[in-house]
Protein backbone atom coordinates (compact mmCIF):
# COMPACT_ATOMS: atom_id res chain seq x y z
CA UNK A 1 0.00 0.00 0.00
CA UNK A 2 2.98 2.56 0.69
CA UNK A 3 3.98 1.70 -2.42
CA UNK A 4 1.06 3.24 -4.27
CA UNK A 5 1.83 5.98 -6.66
CA UNK A 6 -2.10 7.32 -6.24
CA UNK A 7 -1.60 7.22 -2.46
CA UNK A 8 1.88 9.86 -2.55
CA UNK A 9 -0.05 11.47 -5.55
CA UNK A 10 -2.85 12.67 -3.32
CA UNK A 11 -0.58 12.90 -0.35
CA UNK A 12 1.41 15.27 -2.09
CA UNK A 13 -1.43 17.65 -3.17
CA UNK A 14 -3.05 17.31 0.05
CA UNK A 15 0.13 18.21 1.60
CA UNK A 16 0.60 21.31 -1.05
CA UNK A 17 -2.79 22.46 0.21
CA UNK A 18 -2.43 22.10 3.55
CA UNK A 19 0.70 24.72 3.64
CA UNK A 20 -0.53 27.41 1.24
CA UNK A 21 -3.77 27.70 2.93
CA UNK A 22 -1.82 27.49 6.53
CA UNK A 23 0.89 30.04 5.16
CA UNK A 24 -1.50 32.44 3.69
CA UNK A 25 -4.01 32.52 6.84
CA UNK A 26 -1.00 32.82 8.99
CA UNK A 27 0.49 35.95 7.06
CA UNK A 28 -3.48 37.49 7.27
CA UNK A 29 -3.42 36.89 11.05
CA UNK A 30 -0.08 37.91 11.67
CA UNK A 31 -0.73 41.34 9.12
CA UNK A 32 -4.28 42.15 11.03
CA UNK A 33 -2.51 41.78 14.44
CA UNK A 34 0.27 44.69 13.28
CA UNK A 35 -2.41 46.67 12.16
CA UNK A 36 -4.81 46.32 15.51
CA UNK A 37 -1.71 46.98 17.71
CA UNK A 38 -0.66 49.95 15.60
CA UNK A 39 -4.41 51.08 15.26
CA UNK A 40 -4.81 50.59 19.45
CA UNK A 41 -1.46 52.28 20.38
CA UNK A 42 -2.32 55.28 18.11
CA UNK A 43 -5.66 55.51 19.81
CA UNK A 44 -4.16 55.35 23.29
CA UNK A 45 -1.64 57.90 22.78
CA UNK A 46 -4.61 60.37 21.23
CA UNK A 47 -6.30 59.62 24.50
CA UNK A 48 -3.49 60.58 26.51
CA UNK A 49 -2.62 63.64 24.53
CA UNK A 50 -6.14 64.51 25.42
CA UNK A 51 -5.94 64.15 28.45
CA UNK A 52 -2.15 65.98 28.69
CA UNK A 53 -3.89 68.84 26.86
CA UNK A 54 -6.36 69.26 29.47
CA UNK A 55 -3.95 69.02 32.59
CA UNK A 56 -1.95 71.57 30.79
CA UNK A 57 -4.58 73.56 30.85
CA UNK A 58 -5.28 73.48 34.93
CA UNK A 59 -1.51 73.13 35.81
CA UNK A 60 0.75 75.28 37.16
CA UNK A 61 2.90 77.37 34.24
CA UNK A 62 5.92 76.89 36.55
CA UNK A 63 8.44 75.31 34.32
CA UNK A 64 9.91 73.23 37.40
CA UNK A 65 6.47 72.19 38.71
CA UNK A 66 5.52 71.05 34.98
CA UNK A 67 8.21 68.89 34.87
CA UNK A 68 7.75 67.33 37.52
CA UNK A 69 4.12 66.57 36.68
CA UNK A 70 4.97 65.45 33.28
CA UNK A 71 8.01 63.08 34.72
CA UNK A 72 5.44 61.29 37.46
CA UNK A 73 2.71 61.38 34.64
CA UNK A 74 4.95 59.43 31.95
CA UNK A 75 6.34 57.10 34.30
CA UNK A 76 3.03 56.16 35.32
CA UNK A 77 1.24 55.76 31.76
CA UNK A 78 4.91 54.18 30.28
CA UNK A 79 4.60 56.82 27.44
CA UNK A 80 6.76 59.23 26.27
CA UNK A 81 5.10 63.20 27.60
CA UNK A 82 6.29 66.34 25.77
CA UNK A 83 5.31 69.63 26.61
CA UNK A 84 6.10 72.27 23.56
CA UNK A 85 5.49 76.28 23.37
CA UNK A 86 4.55 78.24 19.92
CA UNK A 87 8.03 78.75 19.57
CA UNK A 88 8.92 75.15 18.96
CA UNK A 89 10.81 75.07 22.65
CA UNK A 90 10.30 72.12 24.30
CA UNK A 91 9.46 73.13 27.98
CA UNK A 92 9.04 69.50 29.50
CA UNK A 93 9.48 66.22 28.60
CA UNK A 94 8.88 62.60 30.55
CA UNK A 95 12.41 61.26 29.63
CA UNK A 96 14.67 63.78 28.44
CA UNK A 97 16.13 67.07 29.79
CA UNK A 98 14.08 70.02 28.68
CA UNK A 99 17.56 72.16 27.91
CA UNK A 100 19.03 69.57 26.54
CA UNK A 101 16.57 69.44 23.70
CA UNK A 102 16.13 70.47 19.98
CA UNK A 103 13.80 73.50 18.78
CA UNK A 104 10.67 71.05 17.50
CA UNK A 105 8.98 73.56 15.77
CA UNK A 106 10.13 71.27 12.65
CA UNK A 107 9.01 68.09 13.82
CA UNK A 108 6.41 66.82 11.43
CA UNK A 109 4.40 65.73 13.98
CA UNK A 110 3.83 69.60 15.22
CA UNK A 111 4.02 71.32 11.68
CA UNK A 112 1.28 68.64 10.96
CA UNK A 113 -0.68 70.21 14.31
CA UNK A 114 -0.26 73.63 13.69
CA UNK A 115 -2.00 73.52 10.22
CA UNK A 116 -4.99 70.63 10.51
CA UNK A 117 -5.63 70.14 14.41
CA UNK A 118 -3.40 67.32 15.05
CA UNK A 119 -0.27 65.48 13.88
CA UNK A 120 -0.11 61.63 13.96
CA UNK A 121 3.43 60.60 12.52
CA UNK A 122 5.60 57.28 13.00
CA UNK A 123 9.45 58.17 12.47
CA UNK A 124 12.61 57.18 13.85
CA UNK A 125 13.48 59.32 16.98
CA UNK A 126 17.64 60.76 16.89
CA UNK A 127 17.06 61.94 20.34
CA UNK A 128 15.75 58.00 21.11
CA UNK A 129 17.50 55.97 18.54
CA UNK A 130 14.43 54.40 18.32
CA UNK A 131 11.09 53.99 15.97
CA UNK A 132 8.40 55.82 17.67
CA UNK A 133 4.85 56.76 17.24
CA UNK A 134 3.34 60.68 17.93
CA UNK A 135 0.61 62.16 18.21
CA UNK A 136 0.98 66.04 19.06
CA UNK A 137 -2.48 68.81 18.92
CA UNK A 138 -1.94 72.08 19.84
CA UNK A 139 -3.05 73.61 23.44
CA UNK A 140 -5.45 76.00 24.02
CA UNK A 141 -5.99 78.33 26.92
CA UNK A 142 -8.57 81.10 27.00
CA UNK A 143 -9.00 80.55 23.42
CA UNK A 144 -4.91 81.60 22.66
CA UNK A 145 -2.84 78.44 21.35
CA UNK A 146 0.42 79.13 22.88
CA UNK A 147 1.50 75.80 21.98
CA UNK A 148 1.54 71.60 21.74
CA UNK A 149 1.49 68.90 23.91
CA UNK A 150 2.67 65.42 22.28
CA UNK A 151 2.66 62.00 23.17
CA UNK A 152 4.58 59.06 22.03
CA UNK A 153 5.63 55.42 21.98
CA UNK A 154 8.16 53.15 20.68
CA UNK A 155 7.10 50.30 18.54
CA UNK A 156 10.18 48.32 20.03
CA UNK A 157 7.85 46.85 22.73
CA UNK A 158 4.74 46.54 19.96
CA UNK A 159 7.48 45.00 17.76
CA UNK A 160 8.06 42.17 20.79
CA UNK A 161 4.61 41.60 21.20
CA UNK A 162 3.95 41.01 17.35
CA UNK A 163 7.23 38.90 17.53
CA UNK A 164 5.86 36.63 20.78
CA UNK A 165 2.40 36.55 18.76
CA UNK A 166 3.83 35.44 15.65
CA UNK A 167 5.77 33.03 17.34
CA UNK A 168 2.34 31.82 18.57
CA UNK A 169 0.89 31.42 15.43
CA UNK A 170 3.30 29.10 14.40
CA UNK A 171 3.56 27.16 17.12
CA UNK A 172 -0.17 26.65 16.53
CA UNK A 173 -0.33 26.63 13.14
CA UNK A 174 2.78 23.63 13.05
CA UNK A 175 0.48 21.43 15.61
CA UNK A 176 -2.33 22.38 13.58
CA UNK A 177 -0.44 21.29 10.16
CA UNK A 178 0.74 17.98 12.01
CA UNK A 179 -2.72 16.62 12.71
CA UNK A 180 -3.83 17.76 9.14
CA UNK A 181 -1.32 16.39 7.51
CA UNK A 182 -1.92 12.64 9.78
CA UNK A 183 -5.66 13.29 8.81
CA UNK A 184 -4.75 13.87 5.59
CA UNK A 185 -2.42 10.53 5.16
CA UNK A 186 -5.84 8.16 6.38
CA UNK A 187 -7.58 10.30 3.60
CA UNK A 188 -5.54 9.48 0.85
CA UNK A 189 -4.90 6.27 2.08
CA UNK A 190 -8.73 5.55 2.24
CA UNK A 191 -9.10 6.79 -1.33
CA UNK A 192 -6.24 4.94 -2.87
CA UNK A 193 -6.71 1.52 -0.77
CA UNK A 194 -9.92 0.33 -3.07
CA UNK A 195 -8.40 2.03 -6.30
CA UNK A 196 -4.81 0.24 -5.83
CA UNK A 197 -6.91 -3.17 -5.20
CA UNK A 198 -8.93 -2.41 -8.26
CA UNK A 199 -5.85 -2.41 -10.22
CA UNK A 200 -4.78 -5.40 -8.60
CA UNK A 201 -7.87 -7.18 -9.50
CA UNK A 202 -7.92 -6.21 -12.69
CA UNK A 203 -4.16 -7.20 -13.20
CA UNK A 204 -5.01 -10.89 -12.31
CA UNK A 205 -8.09 -10.89 -14.88
CA UNK A 206 -5.92 -9.62 -17.30
CA UNK A 207 -3.77 -12.88 -16.44
CA UNK A 208 -6.44 -15.08 -16.63
CA UNK A 209 -7.21 -15.83 -12.87
CA UNK A 210 -11.22 -14.71 -12.60
CA UNK A 211 -11.89 -15.77 -9.20
CA UNK A 212 -11.18 -12.29 -7.25
CA UNK A 213 -13.72 -10.41 -5.88
CA UNK A 214 -13.89 -6.81 -4.99
CA UNK A 215 -15.08 -5.93 -1.25
CA UNK A 216 -18.32 -3.95 -1.87
CA UNK A 217 -18.86 -2.15 1.55
CA UNK A 218 -18.88 1.42 0.57
CA UNK A 219 -21.67 2.88 -0.78
CA UNK A 220 -19.92 5.68 -2.14
CA UNK A 221 -19.17 5.69 -6.40
CA UNK A 222 -15.84 3.54 -5.18
CA UNK A 223 -18.35 0.82 -3.66
CA UNK A 224 -20.34 1.38 -6.52
CA UNK A 225 -17.67 0.67 -8.79
CA UNK A 226 -15.90 -2.15 -6.55
CA UNK A 227 -19.76 -3.71 -7.43
CA UNK A 228 -19.64 -2.76 -11.15
CA UNK A 229 -16.15 -4.52 -11.47
CA UNK A 230 -16.92 -7.57 -9.49
CA UNK A 231 -19.95 -8.25 -12.08
CA UNK A 232 -17.48 -7.39 -15.20
CA UNK A 233 -15.35 -9.90 -13.49
CA UNK A 234 -18.13 -12.29 -13.25
CA UNK A 235 -20.04 -12.15 -16.59
CA UNK A 236 -16.25 -12.17 -18.17
CA UNK A 237 -15.58 -15.81 -16.47
CA UNK A 238 -18.48 -16.92 -17.56
CA UNK A 239 -18.13 -15.84 -21.22
CA UNK A 240 -14.42 -17.47 -20.67
CA UNK A 241 -15.84 -20.55 -19.63
CA UNK A 242 -18.27 -20.61 -22.34
CA UNK A 243 -15.65 -20.02 -24.69
CA UNK A 244 -13.24 -22.52 -23.11
CA UNK A 245 -16.33 -25.40 -23.20
CA UNK A 246 -17.11 -24.85 -27.17
CA UNK A 247 -13.40 -24.63 -27.90
CA UNK A 248 -12.55 -27.93 -26.15
CA UNK A 249 -16.09 -29.22 -28.21
CA UNK A 250 -14.81 -28.21 -31.12
CA UNK A 251 -11.19 -29.35 -30.23
CA UNK A 252 -12.97 -32.91 -29.70
CA UNK A 253 -15.04 -32.76 -32.91
CA UNK A 254 -11.55 -31.75 -34.71
CA UNK A 255 -9.91 -34.76 -33.24
CA UNK A 256 -12.25 -37.31 -34.39
CA UNK A 257 -12.45 -36.38 -37.98
CA UNK A 258 -11.12 -38.84 -40.58
CA UNK A 259 -11.00 -35.42 -42.60
CA UNK A 260 -7.94 -33.26 -41.88
CA UNK A 261 -8.42 -29.95 -40.81
CA UNK A 262 -5.60 -27.11 -41.02
CA UNK A 263 -6.50 -23.48 -39.54
CA UNK A 264 -4.11 -20.49 -40.57
CA UNK A 265 -4.35 -16.70 -39.77
CA UNK A 266 -4.62 -13.60 -42.34
CA UNK A 267 -0.31 -14.56 -42.51
CA UNK A 268 -0.73 -18.18 -43.20
CA UNK A 269 0.58 -19.04 -39.91
CA UNK A 270 -0.43 -22.31 -38.71
CA UNK A 271 -3.26 -21.85 -35.67
CA UNK A 272 -4.65 -25.01 -35.49
CA UNK A 273 -4.38 -28.81 -36.95
CA UNK A 274 -5.61 -31.93 -36.33
CA UNK A 275 -4.62 -35.61 -36.09
CA UNK A 276 -5.79 -36.12 -39.77
CA UNK A 277 -4.20 -33.60 -41.39
CA UNK A 278 -0.61 -34.30 -38.83
CA UNK A 279 -0.52 -37.74 -40.81
CA UNK A 280 -1.54 -36.44 -44.76
CA UNK A 281 1.20 -33.56 -44.37
CA UNK A 282 3.63 -35.43 -42.43
CA UNK A 283 4.00 -33.37 -39.91
CA UNK A 284 3.21 -32.36 -36.31
CA UNK A 285 1.10 -29.77 -34.20
CA UNK A 286 4.17 -28.98 -31.78
CA UNK A 287 6.42 -28.10 -34.69
CA UNK A 288 4.64 -26.64 -37.21
CA UNK A 289 2.31 -24.18 -35.05
CA UNK A 290 2.86 -20.35 -35.47
CA UNK A 291 4.70 -21.01 -38.41
CA UNK A 292 4.42 -20.33 -42.05
CA UNK A 293 2.06 -22.81 -43.71
CA UNK A 294 4.46 -23.21 -46.98
CA UNK A 295 7.25 -23.40 -44.07
CA UNK A 296 6.38 -26.83 -42.57
CA UNK A 297 4.87 -28.58 -45.78
CA UNK A 298 6.42 -29.71 -48.89
CA UNK A 299 3.14 -29.73 -50.85
CA UNK A 300 3.02 -26.39 -53.24
CA UNK A 301 -0.98 -27.10 -53.59
CA UNK A 302 -1.92 -26.94 -50.17
CA UNK A 303 -0.32 -23.69 -49.62
CA UNK A 304 -1.40 -22.25 -52.93
CA UNK A 305 -5.29 -23.51 -51.98
CA UNK A 306 -4.54 -21.68 -48.62
CA UNK A 307 -3.20 -18.41 -50.70
CA UNK A 308 -6.15 -18.69 -53.14
CA UNK A 309 -8.60 -18.27 -50.50
CA UNK A 310 -7.15 -15.62 -48.37
CA UNK A 311 -6.21 -13.35 -51.96
CA UNK A 312 -9.90 -13.93 -53.50
CA UNK A 313 -11.61 -14.24 -50.17
CA UNK A 314 -13.53 -17.17 -51.79
CA UNK A 315 -13.31 -20.77 -51.65
CA UNK A 316 -10.94 -22.89 -53.66
CA UNK A 317 -11.08 -26.29 -54.13
CA UNK A 318 -8.52 -28.66 -55.89
CA UNK A 319 -7.09 -32.46 -56.08
CA UNK A 320 -3.74 -33.42 -55.01
CA UNK A 321 -1.70 -36.68 -55.71
CA UNK A 322 0.68 -37.36 -52.93
CA UNK A 323 3.53 -38.69 -54.67
CA UNK A 324 5.54 -41.54 -52.75
CA UNK A 325 2.71 -42.72 -50.16
CA UNK A 326 0.88 -45.67 -50.29
CA UNK A 327 -0.61 -46.49 -53.59
CA UNK A 328 -0.32 -42.72 -54.49
CA UNK A 329 -2.14 -41.13 -51.69
CA UNK A 330 -4.95 -38.79 -53.46
CA UNK A 331 -6.10 -35.98 -51.40
CA UNK A 332 -9.21 -33.90 -51.88
CA UNK A 333 -8.14 -30.35 -51.02
CA UNK A 334 -11.25 -28.04 -49.71
CA UNK A 335 -10.03 -24.17 -48.78
CA UNK A 336 -12.24 -21.44 -47.10
CA UNK A 337 -11.29 -17.98 -45.91
CA UNK A 338 -12.58 -17.47 -42.49
CA UNK A 339 -14.39 -14.00 -40.94
CA UNK A 340 -14.36 -12.20 -37.73
CA UNK A 341 -17.95 -11.20 -36.16
CA UNK A 342 -17.32 -7.79 -38.06
CA UNK A 343 -17.28 -9.71 -41.36
CA UNK A 344 -13.47 -8.61 -41.72
CA UNK A 345 -10.97 -11.75 -43.46
CA UNK A 346 -9.32 -13.41 -40.27
CA UNK A 347 -7.68 -16.70 -41.96
CA UNK A 348 -8.30 -19.85 -43.66
CA UNK A 349 -9.26 -22.95 -42.90
CA UNK A 350 -8.11 -26.06 -45.16
CA UNK A 351 -9.68 -29.14 -44.98
CA UNK A 352 -8.18 -32.53 -46.63
CA UNK A 353 -9.96 -35.20 -47.17
CA UNK A 354 -8.32 -38.66 -48.11
CA UNK A 355 -10.21 -39.61 -51.27
CA UNK A 356 -7.52 -42.59 -52.87
CA UNK A 357 -10.18 -45.39 -51.44
CA UNK A 358 -13.18 -43.98 -53.63
CA UNK A 359 -10.82 -43.16 -56.79
CA UNK A 360 -9.99 -47.21 -56.43
CA UNK A 361 -13.34 -48.25 -56.03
Amino acid sequence: MFRSRLLWRLYAGYVVLIFLSTAIAGGLIIRKSYHDSLAETARTIKARAIMLEDMINHSSKDPDELQKRILALGKKTGTRLTVINANGVVMADSQEKPENMDNHAGRPEVMSALSRGFGAVTRFSDTLGATMMYYAIPVNNDGLKYGFVRTSVSLISINERLTNNRNTVILDAGALVFVALLLGFFIARSFARPLSSITEVAELIADGDYSKRLPTTGKDEIGKLAQAFNRMAESSQLRMESIDTDRNNLLAVLSGMIEGVVAVDKQERVVHINKAAEEILGITAASSAGKPLWEVTRLVDVCQAVSGALRSASEITKKLRIPGSPADRLVAIQSSPIRDSEGNLAGAVVVLHDISELERL
